[in-house]
């Protein structure tokens, strides 16, 4: 900007021309300052602009040559790509630069989400996830060379998804498996899929409670109608004569409603179990929850407005990337008990840490634990709540040093008991 001789309000000013310039941090893209230069009006050249923009670009440099070498790569990549009409985010370990096709696209819990993505990112991969908009979009992440947490992010939006979250599955005849662990969704699916059909649905725990032959009876009655969806819930845990049963239904030929198998994992399925199973051509296998970190925003959101909350309360990405970091061995029905627990003490605005229950507010990067960081995790958590959060009994009884405690509670994430 230039302001010259007469240009000036001020009159005194008037025997002055002025140039300045706005420092921009390269990275962040925020004003760091202004540099001006001010002459009298007669020596006014008009190199002068040129000097000052050229002053900037040398401060605007060093600036950047003191910045963080990761925070370099990942900003030179960012521009390598910003200028692509895809939506184009890169994000460090306390860095987040977006084109404005993201900004266009994502909204705050889309970021968050993206943090989280960018946090599990080894290679070039793809994930699919729903946007806060209801678009179905597909994300490529790719790790930044020579960053250390630094990814970069490609979004390319696909689809509407239709209302009712997952997609039902094609209305054939074949019998359809749904699996995955307690509490992930299974009874929701089921439900999905029938929409508006008649749907019976005989529990495993009625066989045991009633007996194997009542049970087969109301199996026989049931899809002896051949008419709607007939569930069999739990079907891993159905002894082998009722098994037998069942296989013998679908392997006779005869017109019988259509089947709906539900049970735990495939790859803990043995006997009988495993054999049913094998003859389902169309599976439903829903993941743990902690794997399933991209649903969350679409979760939540769901479940706040299942459980009476408004429609106006929402969860910060703060919350919602705290949320992510939890292992949830309660799956679907320990979410949702965190949601009730919210929803009871905010009634409007945004949900943050502090709004939830104390043992979900540890933080922390969001990653994927392995199995023994898992089992690690459980057993302090357990020696914790019998020892009423005393370090040093705790410590004892799990037979390591108080440093180890500290040191094991700060790595998998365990807040305060």
């Amino acid at each position: 900007m230039s302001v010259n001789s007469v240009e000036h309000f001020a009159v005194p000013l008037r025997q002055f021309s002025c140039y300045g310039h706005p420092i921009f941090h390269p990275t962040t893209r925020r004003i760091e300052g202004v540099l001006d230069l001010s002459v009298l009006a007669d020596t006014t050249n008009p190199l002068l602009p040129a000097l000052v923009a050229g002053a900037v670009a040398d401060i605007e440099q060093r600036l950047l040559d003191g910045g963080r070498a990761s925070d370099r790569e990942l900003l030179a990549a960012f521009q390598r790509q910003s200028g692509r009409r895809r939506a184009v985010v890169a994000i460090g370990h306390d860095l987040l630069m977006s084109n404005q096709a993201a900004m266009a696209m994502l909204g705050t819990a889309d970021f968050a989400l993206l943090k989280i993505i960018a946090g599990d990112v080894r290679d070039d991969s793809s994930i699919t996830i729903t946007l806060e908009s209801g678009v179905e979009a597909t994300v490529r992440a790719a790790r930044v060379g020579g960053t250390r947490t630094g990814a970069l992010l490609e979004i390319e939006g696909l689809h509407k998804r239709s209302v009712g979250g997952r997609p039902a599955l094609p209305r054939s005849q074949e019998p359809i498996l749904i699996s995955g662990p307690p509490g992930s969704g299974r009874s929701t699916q089921v439900r999905q899929i029938a929409r508006t059909r008649p749907l019976a649905v005989l529990s495993a725990a009625s066989a045991l409670l009633d007996g194997p032959a009542a049970w087969v009876r109301d199996f026989d009655a049931a899809v002896g109608t051949g008419q709607g969806l007939v569930c069999v819930d739990g079907v891993d845990l159905l002894d082998d004569d009722v098994l037998a049963v069942v296989m013998n239904r679908l392997g006779d030929g005869s017109r019988i409603a259509q089947l709906i198998l539900v049970s735990g994992p495939v790859e803990n399925l043995t006997g009988r179990a495993a054999a049913l199973a094998g003859l389902c051509t169309e599976r439903v296998e829903l993941l743990p929850l902690a794997n399933r970190v991209s649903e969350l925003p679409r979760v939540v959101s769901t479940m706040i407005r299942a459980v009476g909350g408004p429609a106006t309360l929402h969860l910060t990405p703060g919350a919602l990337q705290t949320l992510a970091a939890q292992p949830w061995p309660g799956n679907l029905r320990e979410l949702r008990t965190v949601v009730e627990y919210v929803v009871g003490r905010r009634s409007d605005g945004a949900i943050t840490v502090d709004d939830l229950p104390e043992a979900y507010r540890s933080s922390g990067p969001a990653r994927q634990m392995a199995p023994i960081e898992r089992a690690e995790r459980s057993a302090i958590i357990a020696a914790l709540r019998e020892n009423d959060g005393n370090k040093v009994r705790t410590a004892e009884s799990l037979g390591i040093s108080r440093t180890t405690l500290y040191a094991k509670m700060r790595s998998l994430r365990i807040s305060t008991y």
